[in-house]
């Protein structure tokens, strides 16, 4: 979970959480941009591998986070 939450500091998003599931941890995240207009995100991040899923119009994507929050190269 503390990848996740330096994952959200390091982009500015509020992290919405909606629920949990064993090893897994499910949501939206708020990004406001420039405008102060919001952009929402349904996410999810399996806690055992720091994988995090963001899911949007044009698809889903997973990244692997390093425990600052950091995409890494796994």
């Amino acid at each position: 979970m503390k990848a996740l939450v330096n994952y959200c500091r390091w982009n500015r998003a509020k992290l919405r959480l909606m629920g949990r599931e064993e090893g897994l941890i499910y949501g939206q995240l708020v990004f406001n941009d420039h405008r102060g207009q919001q952009q929402i995100k349904e996410f999810r991040f399996a806690t055992t591998q720091s994988e995090l899923t963001i899911k949007d119009e044009a698809g889903s994507k997973t990244i692997v986070l390093d425990e600052m929050g950091i995409p890494t190269d796994r």
